[in-house]
């Protein structure tokens, strides 16, 4: 199960990356598939035990902070849209894949009294 996991994630990371694609576009490029790697993640959770869902999780999250660092350094003079996507939008929020991790670290509610 495992194999196929990061299968998944390596396939949608790795497709993504041409040498003549802008910054800008490139950064989209990467988003996409890390959108899409946690998509498929999320769609075969009940597939997996939780620890290597979590995996999943945190493997995602330190591509996701690669690509912020990468956005950070790059040149958006010619794109004012994406940029202001990125830095009032996506950079200022918690993302999804964060959003998940907080799931999982949160306490199960209280079962139904008998």
């Amino acid at each position: 199960m495992r194999v196929l996991l990061f299968f998944l994630l390596l396939s949608g990371l790795a497709a993504c990356q041409t040498a003549a694609d802008t910054c800008p576009k490139l950064m989209e490029k990467r988003e996409y598939a890390l959108t899409n790697s946690l998509d498929s993640l999320l769609f075969h959770r009940d597939e997996m035990p939780e620890d290597s869902f979590r995996l999943g999780l945190e493997v995602l999250r330190k591509w996701e902070l690669q690509l912020f660092d990468d956005v950070r350094h790059c040149d958006y003079s010619k794109d004012q849209s994406r940029s202001y996507y990125w830095t009032h939008g996506r950079l200022k929020f918690k993302s999804n894949i964060q959003k998940e991790m907080e799931k999982l670290d949160q306490p199960l509610p209280p079962g139904p009294q008998h």
